[in-house]
């Protein structure tokens, strides 16, 4: 690497402070990294890419969701040192899409949310067809928003699901159908008897 002090013409002059000590080091460029094309997943005609998001990491796996004009948003994966990307399951026949969202793993398995028949669920899967099942069903039909603000806290996920009947509501999991259930929050309205001891007190104190 070689480096050279900026100075003026002269050779004797420096330049101004303001631009003194600048230094200019020359060195090689970095190498180039070649990229190449993987796999073409929307093979059929279509003006739409296969989009592929939310890369999920299980075991020597990558889960993703991807679409393509045959079979519309499904779940897929790829091995870690392989070129071919296959679907994990069509859980949604047909061009529509049961849209894959939410991916997290919880213990050694994936989570993620998928709609099915109009209605938004909570399924598992181990990267296999078999594997792949849905836990719980968590709305009515008609939202087209699958559950939002999905967290994990240590062997939890928290997130937020919309049942079609009332607002949204905060859910939990462990990964399992039993501990998948609706968290209640406490209503925010002070307890009438606490009210009234209060005024009770005030009143005293006068």
């Amino acid at each position: 690497m070689t480096c050279s002090r900026l100075t003026s013409r002269s050779g004797h002059v420096p330049l101004p402070l303001i631009l003194a000590p600048l230094v200019l080091c020359v060195g090689r460029a970095p190498a180039q990294v070649k990229s190449s094309l993987l796999q073409d997943l929307n093979k059929a005609p279509s003006l739409e890419d296969a989009d592929p998001a939310e890369f999920t990491e299980l075991g020597a796996l990558v889960c993703f969701s991807a679409s393509t004009t045959a079979e519309g948003r499904e779940l897929w994966r790829v091995a870690s040192r392989s070129n071919l990307a296959i679907p994990v399951k069509i859980l949604e026949p047909g061009p529509g899409s049961s849209s894959p969202t939410s991916l997290r793993i919880l213990g050694q398995r994936l989570l993620f949310f998928a709609r099915t028949g109009g209605r938004w669920g909570l399924w598992q899967s181990d990267a296999t067809a078999d594997g792949t099942a849905q836990l719980l069903p968590l709305s009515m039909a008609g939202p087209l928003v699958g559950p939002r603000f999905v967290a994990r806290l240590g062997n939890l996920m928290f997130f937020v699901v919309h049942d079609g009947r009332q607002d949204r509501e905060l859910w939990v999991t462990a990964g399992t159908a039993a501990s998948t259930v609706r968290i209640h929050l406490a209503p925010l309205r002070p307890d009438p008897r606490q009210c009234q001891g209060t005024r009770g007190s005030t009143s005293s104190a006068r």
